[in-house]
């Protein structure tokens, strides 16, 4: 019995690690705050603006516990749109700009790249989300 109820425990928990296929939004109207996994799309903007996180293109921000001598940070490629395809533009983090893009009226910036790299620890692309807040110029 014991075991059993183990087994549900884990298989409870890690269903609530597993993220959902569909990208998160934060809140409504024309200000939105959205998370999205690479390769992962949605609209924002009352659904006038198609946000796609297409990519981490690089990612040299010191580890949690190290020492640098800089920060570094990320670089990532997003497209935005009113249709698809839509423009390219490339967002960094922190210690880089830009962070934001202006897109037909809209702001989309670039608030969180999670996870931070730990270690020496490799991130899988898959790990990456993007935390995006869209708002009116």
């Amino acid at each position: 019995m014991i075991r059993m109820l183990t087994v549900v425990a884990v298989a409870a928990l890690w269903s609530c690690a597993v993220s959902s296929d569909r990208p998160a939004v934060l809140s409504g109207g024309d200000d939105a705050r959205i998370t999205l996994a690479p390769g992962e799309t949605t609209r924002a903007a009352g659904g006038r603006l198609q946000v796609v996180f297409e990519d981490v293109v690089s990612d040299s921000r010191c580890p949690t516990g190290e020492q640098c001598i800089v920060a570094g940070f990320a670089e990532i490629a997003v497209r935005i749109g009113t249709d698809t395809p839509g423009d390219s533009y490339r967002l960094y983090t922190e210690g880089k700009e830009p962070r934001a893009v202006v897109h037909a009226g809209q702001v989309v910036t670039l608030v969180d790249l999670a996870p931070y790299p730990k270690g020496s620890r490799a991130i899988a692309k898959a790990e990456y989300r993007a935390t995006f807040e869209v708002r009116p110029e």
